[in-house]
């Protein structure tokens, strides 16, 4: 039997009712499969072309516009002592030719990868805009198709790649069935130690970061399983999460709205030395501009071809 689906997701199959008959239908037997499987539905993906959001050159060879970081593997040269710089910067050849204190000079330290946050709370695609009644997918489908083929892209160039969303998991739909775990944070001590289960705005739907064909395979299956739900809205969860996320990786943030509370948690994220981009699902946000601290670059994604088109910009 083959099955056919259109659409991503976590689909059961099964208990079945199988029939057989003759060719005159005379005889009719009927057997009852009682198993239950599962099948997973991969998020479709598509080809960036050469580049992707943050430039025309890999990942690790895009170094950052600005750094609380730097790389002491990438040495570029001297500058003149200043108040704070410890005493293992000294560069003792140029001090004693210069006659004046010099410190080693380092390039900031390149990033490793992309951390996709992708927008899933109901809320924020609760909308009567009428240029997504035109599209080809719902909203949150493009927002999932975007991040598949970024992921994917990254991947391909041997980079890093980790998810983090508001979102819920399919799984948790068949919870009498599924063995095969979550892709929520596990929180099994505490709800082993007392029975207290952590509410749900604090365990994100995650998928760490990392490189490698195995983690194309959990990307592309998490993104297929993850789904809206209600609860925290991603302004909030970036906030608490803001100590967790790793300062060597561009977090891209996937979300049709923008407003004044996701445009403070970014400018704190961006204090904190992480780049930041954003990818705008459906079009033109009103007053997206003025919601963001200058420098974060916002690409619109309204169809799958200006998906395609993610490949030539720049940042």
């Amino acid at each position: 039997m083959t099955l056919h689906s259109k659409r991503r997701g976590l689909f059961r199959v099964g208990p079945a009712l199988i029939e057989s008959t003759d060719p005159f239908g005379l005889s009719r037997r009927f057997l009852l499969d009682r198993d239950v499987r599962f099948v997973t539905v991969m998020p479709r993906r598509v080809e960036l072309g050469r580049g992707w959001p943050l430039g025309r050159r890999p990942v690790h060879e895009t170094p950052r516009r600005w750094s609380l970081f730097e790389d002491p593997s990438r040495f570029i040269g001297t500058r003149p002592y200043r108040p704070g710089d410890g005493p293992r910067r000294i560069h003792w050849r140029a001090t004693a030719r210069s006659g004046e204190i010099h410190v080693k000079k380092f390039e900031p330290s390149v990033l490793d990868g992309l951390v996709l946050a992708v927008e899933m709370s109901e809320a924020a695609y609760r909308s009567e805009r009428p240029a997504w009644s035109r599209e080809e997918e719902p909203p949150h489908e493009l927002a999932v198709t975007t991040a598949a083929s970024m992921a994917e892209y990254v991947l391909a160039g041997d980079q890093g790649v980790g998810l983090i969303s508001n979102g819920a998991d399919a799984a948790e739909g068949f919870a009498e069935d599924w063995t095969g775990g979550t892709f929520r944070r596990a929180e099994e001590a505490i709800h082993a130690i007392d029975r207290r289960i952590r509410p749900q705005a604090t365990r994100p739907f995650e998928v760490l970061p990392q490189k490698g064909a195995w983690q194309h395979d959990r990307m592309m299956t998490a993104l297929a399983r993850l789904v809206p739900a209600s609860g925290v809205a991603l302004s909030d969860l970036l906030e608490m999460e803001l100590p967790r996320l790793p300062r060597s990786y561009v977090l891209m943030i996937l979300t049709p709205t923008l407003d004044s509370a996701l445009g403070n948690v970014i400018h704190g994220i961006r204090l904190a030395g992480i780049e930041v981009g954003i990818v705008l699902i459906g079009g033109v946000a009103e007053g997206a501009g003025e919601a963001l601290p200058d420098g974060v670059p916002v690409y619109q994604v309204g169809d799958v071809s200006d998906i395609e088109a993610l490949g030539a910009r720049r940042l």
